[in-house]
């Protein structure tokens, strides 16, 4: 067995912060990533809830790997050894391809709380919610972890292009989902 981590960071104009900020929370969570795939693969993304399409300005996509340090995070809450989950993601600047051995994201510039986790079956979900006040920057790396600041770093996704957020005109968001593997 081994885990699949599947991360989507995508870029809103600010005008769209409410909508979006809604589509994160767990009975959206699955919709919302269905329909950035659907963006992904050039296709309509209509959201007959809200009666409007899905139009973010930037999507990217990446399977990787959950590193050695979350495994390690995973095992002791399993055998209850601890009781501190994966609580925030951290977004960066750093290029470096990912490694089970990262304990950090190499250039963190802000890390949140995350908007919303939560288990389905064998899954895990996580959303992350990037406001309009965070810092301009081509964001390449995002990571998950168990602290508002240093902590254990379950995950680190490095994307190609970056998302590219400019200051006060627009939001990011980036999902993840984390489940077993028929590998």
């Amino acid at each position: 067995m081994s885990l699949l981590d599947v991360n989507r960071a995508a870029l809103f104009g600010r005008s769209d912060e409410r909508y979006v900020r809604r589509q994160l929370m767990q009975d959206r969570f699955d919709t919302f990533n269905q329909r950035l795939d659907r963006v992904l693969n050039d296709q309509t993304a209509y959201d007959d809830r809200a009666k409007r399409h899905l139009e973010p300005l930037q999507v990217v996509k990446k399977v990787d790997l959950v590193t050695t340090v979350g495994l390690q995070r995973l095992a002791r809450l399993a055998t209850g050894k601890t009781s501190n989950s994966f609580t925030h993601i951290a977004c960066g600047t750093g290029t470096n391809a990912e490694n089970a051995g990262d304990t950090a994201l190499q250039t963190e510039v802000r890390r949140i709380a995350c908007s919303d986790r939560f288990d389905s079956g064998t899954s895990m979900k996580f959303s992350g919610f990037f406001d309009s006040t965070t810092a301009t920057g081509n964001y390449t790396e995002f990571g998950l972890f168990d602290a508002a600041s240093s902590g254990n770093l379950f995950s680190r996704t490095v994307f190609s292009p970056a998302i590219s957020h400019v200051n006060g005109s627009t939001v990011f968001t980036l999902t993840q989902v984390v489940a077993q593997s028929a590998s």
